[in-house]
């Protein structure tokens, strides 16, 4: 069943089913012919000889009926739901077209006032939004800090100075680079043609070559990660202005193995691995490992106390100062260091044996 918008001039007719007069809208078969029926028996499902309810018909207009100040008919009121509802609301070009005696700025102006902004639209949609209104709480302050709390990732932007940064061709503004990694990474994909009489070969090597592409990509965008991440350009121009101490960092590093110097060759045997942490994660990694070189080392130390007998900080000091084999001289200090910095938050309970 079908509903075509449809006016014709004034006339009088009578209802095929009841036989009364029909003064307003009335429904026409299109399927029996000289067959009209008025909107009491249409709706009711009337049937009567050969017509039957589920026929196609329209709507025909025979009077004027005007609404509103605008001056609309019930007809052009029925053509220009039709039409939104078949052109979509906001097409008001097409609404107009359908409509036929109306402008899209009067179609816009019309739905809107009357069957969203009026008693129509009120009485439709109010409830009906506010059913569907979602509360949004924001969950992000009660994880801003503590041990659930997110990483920070990425370094932000690269603060250099303007004249560093033409010289390695970053733009700051832009965040990014005159030449990135693999520059020439489009030139696989850009003459690529996808051809209708192309083979499963064609399309196969086609695809192979995107895939390439897609991992140049990945990499350039790990590497800009990594350098923002750590800072790394400032780093670079630092290293070129204190040339000594780097070559100092890296002479101690294969003469030394000292406690002191742990950290620094750490830092430097693990370096290749950053690129898979972020720079505060990295920072904590180094940490973690760092204390527990020292808590290993302190522990050593602990238990070859404990095979002499010792079980109190003050005999510790006493024993390294006596000890005949120069660890007084060695670790006496360091380890007297290292036991104020381990053991000075809480309380000794450990007392001296009695003999």
């Amino acid at each position: 069943m079908s509903s075509v918008p449809f006016s014709e001039t004034p006339a009088k007719n009578s209802c095929t089913y009841c036989q009364d007069l029909i003064t307003g809208l009335r429904i026409k078969c299109m399927e029996c012919p000289n067959f009209d029926i008025c909107l009491q028996c249409f709706a009711a499902g009337a049937e009567i000889g050969p017509h039957k309810n589920d026929h196609d018909y329209k709507f025909v207009d025979t009077v004027s009926v005007v609404f509103g100040s605008r001056g609309w008919r019930a007809q052009e009121l029925i053509d220009l739901l039709n039409a939104v509802e078949y052109r979509g609301f906001g097409n008001w070009e097409d609404i107009a077209k359908e409509i036929k005696t109306r402008t899209a700025d009067e179609a816009r102006e019309e739905y809107i006032s009357r069957f969203l902004e009026g008693t129509i639209g009120k009485v439709t949609w109010e409830d009906s939004l506010k059913s569907n209104q979602v509360k949004i709480i924001d969950m992000t302050d009660q994880l801003s800090e503590g041990p659930l709390a997110t990483l920070p990732r990425g370094g932000g932007q690269i603060h250099i100075a303007q004249e560093k940064a033409n010289q390695i061709g970053y733009m700051p503004l832009r965040d990014d680079f005159e030449w990135e990694y693999e520059n020439n990474a489009e030139s696989v994909v850009s003459g690529l043609i996808h051809l209708e009489d192309d083979t499963d070969v064609d399309t196969t090597l086609k695809l192979v070559h995107v895939d390439m592409y897609i991992n140049k990509l990945r990499e350039r965008a790990r590497r800009k990660r990594v350098v923002k991440d750590f800072q790394l350009i400032p780093k670079f121009f630092n290293s070129q202005l204190n040339p000594a101490e780097t070559k100092t960092v890296k002479r101690k590093l294969n003469k030394d193995d000292s406690p002191e110097n742990y950290a620094t060759s750490l830092e430097h045997q693990l370096r290749k691995f950053s690129q898979f942490h972020t720079a505060l994660e990295h920072s904590q990694f180094l940490d973690n490992l760092v204390r527990e070189h020292r808590l290993r080392r302190r522990l050593a130390e602990l238990y070859r106390y404990r095979m002499n007998g010792i079980k109190t900080i003050q005999d510790c000091e006493v024993f390294d100062e006596l000890s005949p084999d120069g660890a007084g001289s060695n670790s006496a200090s360091g380890s007297s260091k290292t036991t104020q910095s381990l053991c000075s938050d809480q309380p000794h309970t450990v007392q001296r044996k009695k003999r």
